[in-house]
């Protein structure tokens, strides 16, 4: 029983470690990017249109009022952005 804890432990452990590792390999790369290529090669801008949920799951876009998110070109949130990754997924701003 003892070395199934121990095992437990080390995996946490080692799945930790592997997450601090990804953000702080995503940091410096975002800061790399940001040093070498300015703001255009670290960022990008994603439009989010606002939309409002209807009946039976659908949803009515408004097209004209896209408003631009700057988003980090990163795997994490980096620098107080999101990643663009997220913010395409999420285009759609429900206004209720």
């Amino acid at each position: 029983m003892d070395l199934i804890k121990k095992a437990i432990v080390w995996g946490l452990a080692g799945l930790l470690g592997a997450v601090v590792l990804a953000y702080a390999g995503d940091a410096l790369l975002v800061r790399y990017r940001l040093a070498s290529g300015g703001p255009a090669k670290a960022y990008g801008a994603v439009v989010v249109m606002p939309a409002v949920a209807l009946k039976g799951e659908k949803y009515e876009v408004y097209a004209n009022n896209g408003t631009p998110v700057t988003c980090a070109r990163a795997l994490f949130p980096q620098l107080g952005d999101p990643p663009c990754w997220y913010v395409r997924r999420h285009q759609m701003d429900f206004l209720n």
